[in-house]
């Protein structure tokens, strides 16, 4: 789960040597579907596995800020135990308040906002014999 691994959000770091090896996995076992459209976050380690996935179709990603992470604000880079120790009771508020900003983030309900906004956008590329990687 969350509680150990730091909320990158939408800080931009790249892939790290073993994130490099799951997306070239992730990528050959995409080669061989039929994609015909692939969508990316502009966030460097989206983009890179994006690159991947599209090559073998002859494709270019589309990049789209509304696959972006949730932004995070003053929680980037900590793990859930850093905030709850530095921004107490910050945490429990947004897991219990949809609209919750405090942190200057985004709060969730700003979140599923925007991706749902990009999947009506996505599902008009796709059809039962046509998939799009996202």
């Amino acid at each position: 789960g969350m509680k150990n691994r730091a909320m990158a959000g939408i800080t931009n770091p790249g892939l790290s040597e073993r994130g490099v090896e799951q997306a070239k996995v992730a990528a050959d076992w995409m080669s061989v579907e039929p994609v015909v459209a692939v969508f990316s976050s502009p966030l460097l380690r989206c983009t890179s596995v994006a690159e991947l996935v599209a090559r073998p179709h002859g494709l270019v990603p589309q990049i789209d800020t509304e696959l972006c992470a949730i932004d995070r604000g003053d929680w980037s880079g900590l793990t859930v135990d850093d905030v709850r120790a530095h921004f107490p009771g910050q945490w429990e508020a947004w897991c219990t308040d949809r609209t919750y900003t405090d942190h200057g983030g985004e709060s969730f309900d700003q979140a599923l906002t925007r991706a749902r906004a990009l999947l009506h956008r996505v599902r008009k590329h796709a059809t039962p014999d046509r998939e799009v990687s996202v």
